[in-house]
């Protein structure tokens, strides 16, 4: 492997080992393995952003955010200052299984729950800015039924998606 050109003040020669030192304020291993910069994370942040819209097209279905108002003791009322609007995301549903915590004594029987883990994952760049807010309607429009759902947490994947964790309404 041949190393990057060293000034010749700076390279020494190990007697009797044939290995090249290099000696400088930088150490050998930064000529030999550069560390990852940010423009290369940069750019397959780019990248990746460019292709949501194919995941969106293979995997999405549409579905219609419907911001809405906390109600206080009764239900939310639709949010007259956000717009609704009509987004691709990618939505999966797994079933989960979660051991209820109790504190009871002498209780013999199964405290399981099987429940659906709903996720909603939409490109970033089709939100425009206006992120959802916990509370907020989602409503599946190509699902039989149309389902509706509440959003519980509004995450980021760090990349390109917002996901949104979502309780389905009766």
């Amino acid at each position: 492997m041949a190393l990057p050109h060293v000034p010749a003040t700076k390279a020494f020669q190990i007697q009797g080992l044939g290995i090249l030192g290099i000696v400088s304020e930088t150490s050998a291993l930064q000529y030999l393995w550069p560390k990852p910069t940010l423009s290369r994370m940069q750019r397959f942040s780019e990248a990746w952003s460019a292709r949501q819209y194919q995941l969106d097209r293979v995997f999405g279905e549409t579905i219609r955010l419907v911001p809405m108002e906390a109600g206080g003791y009764t239900a939310g009322i639709p949010d007259p200052d956000r717009a609704e609007r009509q987004i691709p995301a990618i939505m999966t549903e797994a079933p989960r299984r979660m051991r209820m915590v109790e504190n009871s004594v002498g209780r013999d029987f199964d405290r399981t729950v099987v429940m659906a883990d709903t996720v909603a994952g939409i490109d970033q760049a089709k939100l425009e800015g206006q992120l959802p807010k916990v509370g907020d309607l989602v409503v599946a429009i190509d699902r039989p039924d149309t389902p509706s759902f509440e959003i519980t947490a509004v995450e980021s994947d760090g990349l390109a998606r917002i996901l949104l964790s979502l309780v389905r309404l009766p």
